[in-house]
């Protein structure tokens, strides 16, 4: 019986381990070219809502990677916003418990500009198949006065701000959320099989070698 060479058990190993591996889009209700409507959105600031948090829902265990959102401020320096994940409640909002947070300043005028900012994780937060998490928009400081811009083609689900408390079918603001995606536990032990197998023909090799 012939047996299996080192090069492929090396090229199965690395595809099973990149069989499950990629970069996914969790969430995203931009329009065409991640684009938003620069005139219209919620106000973020202490004379307004305060904060505005909406809700997203992963379909496979990943880890955050970035964020992309539609925000704007009402003038040139105006104070920036700080933008955290954060998790459930358990009644639908969010928790309070914060596990990754950015702070953005710069942003472009309402009204005007519709260019895009973008965070980069550097925690990469584990985010759990079917778990619901929330990103939550607020003020930097009592200076600012900035706003989450709306899609051009209006989304609906659940928000949340300190001021009305959830909207279960509002319009929701633009953003999208992308992430790595996790091996699931089946892949990880063929790749284990896989690497013991190898390991094998090493010995297998070396005791032939002896002999």
């Amino acid at each position: 019986m012939k047996t299996p060479n080192t090069t492929t058990l090396l090229f199965v190993l690395f595809a099973v381990g990149n069989a499950s591996a990629g970069t996914v889009t969790l969430f995203n209700n931009f329009g065409p070219g991640n684009t938003y409507l620069p005139d219209s959105g919620y106000d973020i600031g202490p004379s307004a809502t305060l904060a505005v948090a909406q809700s997203f829902t992963p379909s496979v265990n990943s880890t955050l990677t970035s964020l992309i959102l539609g925000v704007s401020q009402a003038s040139p320096g105006s104070d920036g916003i700080v933008i955290s994940l954060q998790t459930d409640s358990g009644a639908n909002s969010p928790s309070g418990t914060i596990l990754e947070s950015f702070s953005a300043s710069g942003l472009p005028i309402f009204g005007i500009a519709s260019s895009l900012t973008t965070e980069n994780s550097v925690l990469h937060p584990f985010l759990s198949a079917g778990t619901t998490y929330w990103l939550e928009v607020s003020p930097n400081s009592a200076n600012t006065t900035a706003f989450w811009n709306f899609p051009f083609d209006w989304d609906f689900g659940t928000i949340w701000a300190p001021s009305t408390g959830t909207c279960l079918s509002c319009v929701r603001s633009a953003m999208s959320v992308t992430a790595d995606t996790v091996p699931e536990p089946e892949s990880i032990g063929m790749f284990t099989l896989g690497a013991m197998a190898l390991f094998g023909l090493g010995i297998v090799k070396r005791h032939r070698s002896i002999l």
